[in-house]
């Protein structure tokens, strides 16, 4: 619609003006009118052309105005789409991220955790050795980092085999030496696979647990 108010600018306003040149110079310069500036329409016809064109050219001025704005419009309405799409792939990545940080948390707190008490199994005859309370350390604890825990256990499982039971205070110490050795293994994580850590710290806990029976 634009266009086509545009097209019809241009062809009314030559018309318009070849009407007004033909009074102008048609031989009206007498009466004063030449001599005297003076230039309003002398008949209808001619003043209705002069207004048809200052109308057309006024609608024409305005509809590019129109255009323009539209234009305008059109660019400000790309940028906030784009913006808006900017916006939803940043949500998507903070919620993969977050679900991501959760995810690692809760590997975090089964370090800690291990397994409950309940869900520990007996150590097996290859695991612990009932007659001699020889202990198989898993490889992880083989470790000779590791060695001043696993001599605690050594020697509380040597001597209930040779008495037949643990002393209260025998299980104080390994319940004590069995945290302190945890928290060890679990602020070392980064340094073990996940399965290996975690088998590892369950291990001791299944050591602890069996002086309980």
């Amino acid at each position: 619609m634009i266009r086509s108010l545009l097209l019809a600018s241009l062809w009314i306003l030559p018309l318009a003006d070849q009407a007004f040149c033909q009074w102008y110079g048609g031989g009206y310069y007498g009466g004063g009118y030449a001599g005297g500036g003076y230039h309003h329409a002398s008949t209808a016809a001619e003043g209705y052309a002069r207004g048809m064109a200052d109308v057309i050219r006024s609608q024409g001025e305005a509809n590019l105005a129109n255009a323009q704005a539209l234009s305008g419009y059109e660019d400000a309405r790309a940028k906030y789409i784009d913006n808006r799409n900017k916006a939803t792939a940043a949500y998507y990545e903070r919620r993969k991220l977050r679900d991501q940080y959760k995810a690692a948390e809760k590997e975090e707190r089964a370090y800690y955790r291990a397994r409950r008490t309940s869900e520990l199994t007996p150590l097996t005859a290859e695991e612990l050795d009932p007659s001699s309370g020889k202990i198989t350390w898993p490889e992880l604890l083989q470790d000779p980092q590791y060695d001043q825990y696993r001599e605690v256990f050594d020697k509380i499982f040597a001597q209930r085999a040779a008495d037949g039971i643990a002393t209260n205070n025998d299980y104080v110490i390994a319940v004590n030496t069995s945290k302190e050795w945890r928290q060890v293994l679990t602020e070392k994580r980064d340094e073990y696979v996940f399965n290996t850590l975690r088998d590892s710290i369950l291990f001791i806990r299944r050591l602890e647990n069996d002086l309980s029976l």
